[in-house]
């Protein structure tokens, strides 16, 4: 319902949650994806490509697409690398006492997402 904010949930025709989306518009030419979420049974179909691409049609203006991932989600990194995401810095937070190694990484959607 908020404008800078995207959240969608993928399903299948008899109506099953696949996936689901969440990002937000940081400024006129940024979007950071907060959530991307891809049921196991369902990786590797398109569903998670689709899912990033019905957010850049929601902000059309969007230049930059920038992301955090946990360093030791080897599989969402190799996602995220295959759609054309780059590392850009890395950082560490505690939560609950434990240590989380953080890959910060961002995409470049040249001229607006009209490429996609």
């Amino acid at each position: 319902q908020h404008p800078d904010l995207f959240f969608a949930v993928a399903k299948d025709e008899n109506g099953r949650k696949l996936g689901l989306i969440t990002a937000r518009k940081v400024d006129d030419a940024t979007l950071m994806l907060h959530r991307l979420y891809v049921h196991p049974k369902f990786q590797r179909q398109g569903i998670g490509s689709k899912m990033l691409d019905a957010a850049l049609i929601e902000f059309p203006t969007a230049k930059t697409m920038r992301l955090e991932v946990e360093e030791e989600n080897k599989k969402g990194y190799a996602f995220y690398v295959k759609q054309g995401f780059k590392d850009i810095d890395r950082k560490t937070e505690t939560v609950e006492g434990e240590v989380l190694k953080i890959i910060v990484m961002e995409k470049s959607l040249a001229s607006g997402n009209d490429e996609r």
